[in-house]
């Protein structure tokens, strides 16, 4: 029996469900694009299906609609992959279970895949349908825009026609957005050179000579800062939280001076759009009391981040290993320099728009790399990074540091990322700067929100919020590549978006079905 066969608008939870029953995780997606292309074999509508799997249905302008300009509807195929600890699906090969209480729909211990399923559903629905008025459509299903939106950076869109483009991916129903910041990721290699493998009499905490080389470093501590906010690098980012990398690099400056410490291995932060909540430092030191240094920093910080990271807290333990690699003084202080030097949050807010952040970068990634060559093409700077040049210098031992800049206007990108770049540069590191995706720039008319404005007064009563976001979406593509393109990108209301705890409400799909088909018919 279906989850949500009783469940209005019939038509689109329909292929909702039948899409939830397709593995379609970023990475996975040839089941739907195939099932998208079928689709539009059975329906009699032409269709084009690229090497990278992006689809584009057609289908012709109902009666009385022929003369009018072509619309493009827009959304997403795939969707993002997680799942509780003790959920047995297999995401890459097993239907996601949805649950649904009239109000909500939920999926069983998964993301529920709203994001993007609901607008594949809505397009799929419309281009099915024999009674909805509407001009000419040009449907586009993008792939993988979870991980770089990778489908749109090369969709040929030179086959579109359409100049208003309704792109069905935001999660916060009666607000449409007409402009996005525009991003790119820099990634930094910083060669260290190390003093050897040492070996460590535990007991007693004494270093022997090994390779030649002699530490009077009399005790080894793990130290964590933990326990921050975190959240998205563009949509929090003007909310002043803490980032546990900065912070990292204030508290080894601290310590390096009272202690002249040798740092042993730094890591932090796992994406580079997510403010790091976690970072990590084992360093090694003559002094065993350096706790009171230790807590006067988490003081600090907790004044300092008190509304926004009341979770914060600085801990240390003792590490007891026998081989380890300690860092010489002079790749120490670079790595010190770094990260005490590197800019990191808000660096501009817009001019025409106090409330809104125009220009920003968050220090995503922190990671020490040992006995491999410096390679910003491996998975574990970030999923999403799939390139970097030959112009990274290689090295066995380094500091790998990853940044997600993201700027309204192109030059101050541009600027801000050659800035780090230029900082790293002068730290002894190299840089790439990769993931360069353009930005969505509102020019203060657009016929088609106005259109789309007085749908929605003549349903809700009231009238929709117009922003832009500091975030990155697919309309930025689009933008660039078709001169003149007028684009609204909304949606019904998602909560919890990636994270199993995902929730689609019912009502808000259907109020914004309504709203879709009004456009059409306006358009």
């Amino acid at each position: 029996m279906s989850v949500l066969e009783n469940i209005e608008p019939k038509e689109v939870f329909d292929y909702f469900e039948a899409i939830a029953g397709i593995p379609h995780g970023s990475g996975n997606i040839s089941g739907i694009s195939d099932y998208l292309a079928d689709f539009a074999v059975q329906h009699g509508l032409r269709y084009i299906q690229d090497e990278l799997k992006n689809v584009i249905i057609f289908k012709p302008a109902t009666p009385g609609y022929e003369d009018r300009p072509a619309v493009i509807l827009q959304g997403h195929m795939d969707m993002v992959c997680e799942k509780e600890a003790d959920c047995d699906i297999d995401m890459a090969k097993e239907p996601i279970r949805l649950l649904c209480d009239g109000k909500k729909v939920t999926a069983d211990g998964t993301t529920l895949g709203g994001d993007d399923g609901i607008a594949v559903a809505y397009m799929l629905a419309i281009l099915a349908s024999d009674d909805i008025a509407h001009p000419e459509l040009e449907a586009v299903f993008t792939v993988d825009e979870e991980i770089g939106m990778l489908g749109a950076a090369a969709l040929d869109m030179s086959v579109l026609k359409g100049k208003k483009l309704l792109n069905i991916d935001s999660e916060d129903e009666g607000i449409f957005l007409c402009g996005c910041a525009g991003g790119a990721t820099v990634v930094g290699c910083l060669p260290v050179s190390v003093k050897g493998n040492l070996t460590v009499d535990t007991s007693d905490r004494d270093y022997t000579k090994h390779s030649g080389i002699t530490t009077e470093k009399q005790h080894i501590y793990r130290i964590r800062i933990d326990g921050l906010t975190s959240g998205h690098s563009g949509i929090e980012i003007d909310k002043g939280r803490a980032n546990a990398i900065i912070l990292m690099g204030r508290l080894l400056e601290k310590l390096d001076d009272a202690y002249d410490i040798d740092i042993i291995d730094l890591s932090g932060g796992g994406r580079d759009n997510v403010i790091p909540a976690s970072a990590e430092a084992v360093i090694a030191v003559d002094d065993s009391d350096i706790q009171s240094v230790i807590k006067d920093c988490e003081k600090v910080f907790r004044n300092e981040y008190s509304i926004t990271d009341p979770g914060l807290s600085v801990n240390i333990e003792t590490v007891d290993d026998n081989t380890l690699t300690f860092m010489d003084d002079a790749s120490k202080n670079r790595i010190i320099d770094l990260l005490r030097a590197l800019p990191n949050g808000v660096q501009r807010m817009n001019p025409a728009m106090p409330e809104r952040v125009q220009t920003s970068l968050n220090i995503g990634i922190l990671k020490t790399v040992s006995g491999r060559n410096c390679n910003a093409n491996n998975n574990d700077i970030n999923d999403d990074i799939k390139s970097v040049n030959n112009s990274v210098d290689k090295t066995d031992n380094h500091i790998e540091v990853s940044f997600l800049v993201r700027s309204d206007v192109k030059s101050e990108k541009q600027d801000l990322a050659d800035k780090v770049t230029r900082i790293i540069s002068m730290c002894g590191g190299t840089a790439e700067i990769i993931g360069d995706y353009p930005g969505w720039q509102f020019t203060g008319e657009s016929e088609l929100i106005d259109i789309m404005s007085a749908a929605f007064k003549e349903q809700y009563g009231y009238v929709p919020k117009v922003e832009t976001v500091h975030a990155g979406v697919e309309c930025g593509y689009f933008a660039e590549a078709i001169e003149g393109l007028d684009v609204v990108s909304f949606g019904p209301d998602l909560k919890g978006i990636h994270t199993p705890a995902e929730t689609m409400d019912v009502e808000s799909v259907r109020r914004t079905w309504k709203l879709i088909t009004d456009t059409l018919k306006a358009c």
